[in-house]
């Protein structure tokens, strides 16, 4: 939680809680990618929600928000990392417009997916 406060105050871009109905969903939002492998320190956006909210258009219209809210605050690039498997993911960063620049695998193995979006 202070990391996110911290970039929130620094950037005004963090993880933000996605609440649908009075209840939390999950989170969609902005953070340096952290990982030492990739594109380390690149403005991430990301989303999760708890499985019952998946399939109604919830992560893509939070994720909308965040692109608007990047855009204001001048981010000249979003990316996103995505295991190749979460065809889900994937296309919500392909309505968001991202296109994959890289396909990477993961210390652990995994084939993950660089999806970018100049803003």
């Amino acid at each position: 939680v202070e990391r996110q406060r911290s970039l929130a105050a620094d950037s005004g871009l963090c993880l933000f809680s996605v609440v649908v109905d009075g209840e939390v969903a999950g989170f969609a939002g902005v953070h340096p990618w952290s990982h030492d492998w990739g594109p380390t320190g690149q403005p991430e956006i990301g989303w999760r929600l708890g499985r019952s909210f998946w399939g109604r258009g919830h992560a893509t219209r939070a994720a909308r928000a965040v692109v608007e809210r990047a855009r204001a605050a001048e981010v000249p690039r979003l990316i996103s990392m995505i295991h190749e498997s979460n065809a889900a993911s994937i296309g919500v960063g392909r309505r968001l417009g991202m296109a994959t620049a890289h396909v990477l695998v993961s210390p652990e193995g995994n084939r993950v997916h660089q999806l970018e979006l100049v803003l």
